[in-house]
């Protein structure tokens, strides 16, 4: 069985127990202008 290599950042996350930066993924400026919620 031949494994596919692994990317330097999946190597990081998996083998080193790296994580991503904090606030740097794709989902943390979501914003969906169709749901209205209150200022806190």
């Amino acid at each position: 069985m031949e494994l596919n290599k692994l990317t330097p950042k999946e190597e990081n996350i998996i083998i080193r127990k790296g994580t991503e930066a904090p606030f740097s993924s794709e989902y943390n400026n979501f914003r969906n202008n169709d749901i209205q919620s209150p200022d806190l």
